[in-house]
């Protein structure tokens, strides 16, 4: 039998007893509750910081547009890291006018200051009136820049405008002489109304003339809300034309007047006194005119162009401590700026002013400058340069030139000497021009021989050359061509009787031999060569250049340095074919080529006594520099794009580094334009929008699933 016996008060008291509390497992509860504020107290200090940050307009930008518009070139940001003084640029820009155009500009200005501290952006809205003492302040600051040659003008004005009122005293006194004469003399005589014109002239005629080009003077002078600052060239004009017309006359009056003492029939009381008034009239014209010479000579004022910018339009001012260029709003959106192609498609309207802005910056900072010559033989002095709509000439990259502070000239060997720059110092390049091949036009075979031994010259006496070569006929002839011994002095062939050809598939199953390519692998072991990586080059005709073993002086010197910059490899369907003039009939070979067809090389030949070097840089094609092939265009999606981009870049990093100028050699703005990323299809389009509505909330139920087996577990 079992006996249920009461609980003594003893196990009572333990039983009621608190259960026993681990100290480490509090205090690891403790830990963690601090550790769960330390980490909320962190995360919310970080998010304060970052609300800030955001607030202080630093957050950072991407560029996702296709063509890179705002994002700054190589070269540009080459330009700005180099910079050792202040630069500053005003977007003088109406709200009103130039609306989302003004905000472009601004986007890409912010990548200027991005990358140098030394860029200063200051923004003007002209048509503001809480913009009128920026303004002004502007307009002084220009002044001040522009003093000494201020002073120059107002210097030659106040002696201009003491010489006019001089004249206008002669005027009158010579007037009230002629005068006195009229009334005593005989109305009857020969000369009577000779003398009366000119009466008429000094009492009525001139100083009414002068009377109105000095009031336009006076209002050149003056300043006021439609004129900020006075007009100091405009007003050296009109102060030339008063006193140059009247200078003319004076010449005409004293002529007249040595006319009637030659006749000897003077009128009576003018006989002692008119050989003096001729003199007079000859010693008044001799001081006006020599006072119009004086303002004829003086320096066109580089203010003018700046202020006439900043009153007409929109524009965009790049200033430094003592130098001012101003870029108007045309450069910066060229027109037309939104034609329509083929009824869909139109140019693109993005800033193109990125190239612009830093040439403008390129012409007022940099020390050393290039004169590039352009050296033909066709004839025709001022052909190469003078027109754009010229398909075969080089307005287009001599313009370039230009805006980036180089000087042009042209040198036609048939008709003129050989041009001397400007600075003597500066480096100068020889750009050739060749002729195209021809096998009848003898004055064009005398004239390519004339062009040859000019080149020639030119090598031996070691300037820097950028040549091209045509294909010729001489070599199928079994004859040497005189332009192959162009290169000889570097260990260069050029192989101008060979073509290079693609055999192209045609429709049909037929094939289409073609002499002309685009080609983009550039290799990158040298400077210009890695600044044009990926860039299309059209060559028309291109031949191979021969990397020889030895020079006309014999074996390769040390001193000589060669560079293939670009090449075409052979293959079954790319070979280089001797009879070239029959395009269509021709066959590849049975086997292709084992060595690539060098078509650019570079070649630089040092001087260690004299630390320079002679630079070459060969092109084995003859019009790849042309009008029609830099300034073509192609539409691709639905936007105009430049189709051979690396042309021109070619030509202008070729001349930087023929210059000696190195570190200016980089892809340039203009690279910028060339689409990087294609447009996204609808089709994908619709995968990231079920994407995002369908796979987005997976996502987050699955996260939400994950914490909850961890915590379980």
């Amino acid at each position: 039998m079992t006996s249920h016996l009461p609980p003594s008060k003893a196990d009572s008291q333990q039983s009621s007893a608190p259960a026993h509390v681990n100290p480490t497992t509090a205090g690891a509860r403790r830990f963690k509750y601090g550790l769960n504020v330390s980490v909320l107290v962190l995360a919310l200090i970080v998010v304060l910081a970052v609300v800030n940050w955001l607030a202080a307009d630093s957050h950072l930008r991407w560029d996702f547009t296709a063509s890179r518009s705002y994002s700054l070139s190589p070269q540009t940001r080459s330009l700005l890291t180099s910079l050792d003084e202040p630069i500053e640029i005003t977007l003088l820009f109406s709200e009103d006018q130039a609306g989302p155009l003004r905000r472009q500009v601004e986007d890409v200005m912010r990548e200027f200051v991005k990358r140098s501290d030394q860029i200063v952006i200051n923004r003007i809205d002209p048509l503001d009136p809480r913009s009128i003492t920026p303004y002004e302040d502007l307009i002084a600051q220009l002044q001040e820049k522009y003093a000494g040659e201020i002073s120059t003008y107002e210097s030659r004005l106040g002696a201009a405008r003491g010489q006019v009122d001089a004249t206008m005293t002669f005027i009158q006194q010579q007037g009230a002489l002629l005068a006195e004469s009229l009334t005593n003399g005989d109305p009857n005589h020969q000369y009577r109304r000779l003398f009366e014109s000119v009466y008429i002239a000094l009492t009525t005629t001139m100083p009414l003339n002068a009377q109105t080009l000095l009031a336009e003077v006076d209002r050149q002078l003056q300043t006021g809300a439609g004129q900020p600052i006075t007009d100091w060239q405009g007003a050296a004009a009109t102060l030339r034309a008063a006193l140059q017309s009247p200078g003319q006359d004076f010449e005409r009056v004293a002529g007249l007047y040595r006319e009637v003492i030659a006749s000897g029939d003077i009128p009576a009381g003018m006989a002692t006194v008119l050989p003096d008034w001729a003199a007079a009239f000859d010693e008044a014209a001799r001081g006006a005119l020599d006072m119009a010479q004086t303002l004829d000579d003086l320096e066109p004022l580089g203010l003018t162009p700046i202020l006439r910018s900043i009153r007409q339009s929109n524009c965009v001012l790049v200033t430094t401590s003592d130098e001012a260029t101003v870029i108007p709003y045309e450069q910066l959106f060229p027109q037309p700026s939104a034609r329509e192609i083929q009824e869909q498609s139109r140019f693109d309207l993005r800033f193109a002013g990125e190239g612009i802005v830093a040439s403008a910056i390129r012409r007022l900072v940099q020390t050393e400058t290039a004169t590039v010559v352009f050296c033909h033989a066709l004839g025709q002095p001022g052909a190469v340069l003078g027109d754009f709509r010229r398909p075969g000439m080089l307005a287009a990259l001599a313009s370039r030139l230009n805006e980036l502070g180089f000087e042009t000239m042209e040198w036609d060997v048939l008709t003129g000497e050989q041009p001397v720059p400007a600075t003597a110092e500066s480096p100068v390049v020889y750009f050739i021009i060749p002729s195209p091949p021809s096998m009848s036009d003898q004055q064009a075979m005398a004239a390519s021989a004339t062009l040859s031994n000019t080149v020639q010259t030119l090598v031996d006496d070691g300037e820097s050359v950028f040549f091209s070569f045509y294909p010729s006929f001489i070599p199928g002839f079994g004859q040497a061509d005189t332009w192959a011994s162009v290169a000889a002095r570097f260990g260069i062939t050029p192989d101008t009787g060979r073509v290079i050809f693609e055999r192209i598939p045609q429709p049909g199953g037929q094939d289409r031999n073609v002499a002309g390519m685009l080609l983009n692998d550039y290799r990158e072991d040298h400077v210009i060569g890695a600044a044009l990586v990926g860039l299309d080059t059209q060559v028309s005709a291109p031949i191979p250049l021969l990397l020889d073993g030895e020079t006309t002086e014999g074996a390769l010197p040390d001193s000589l340095s060669r560079w293939v910059v670009l090449d075409i490899k052979p293959s079954a369907r790319v070979w280089a074919e001797d009879q070239w003039y029959s395009e269509q009939t021709i066959e590849p070979p049975a086997e292709p080529d084992s060595e690539p067809y060098p078509v650019i090389v570079a070649a630089e030949i040092a001087d260690a006594s004299a630390s320079t070097s002679q630079r070459a840089l060969f092109v084995g094609s003859g019009n790849w520099f042309t009008n029609d092939i830099v300034n073509s265009m192609s539409l691709i999606d639905s936007q105009i794009w430049p189709t051979n981009p690396g042309n021109s870049e070619l030509f202008l990093n070729g001349v930087c580094w023929l210059a000696g100028m190195d570190d200016f050699i980089a892809p340039s703005p203009m690279t910028r334009s060339i689409s990087r990323i294609g447009p996204i299809p609808d089709s994908t389009r619709i995968v990231y929008r079920w994407g995002l509505a369908v796979g987005l909330p997976i996502v987050v139920l699955a996260a939400g699933v994950c914490v909850w087996i961890a915590r379980r577990g």
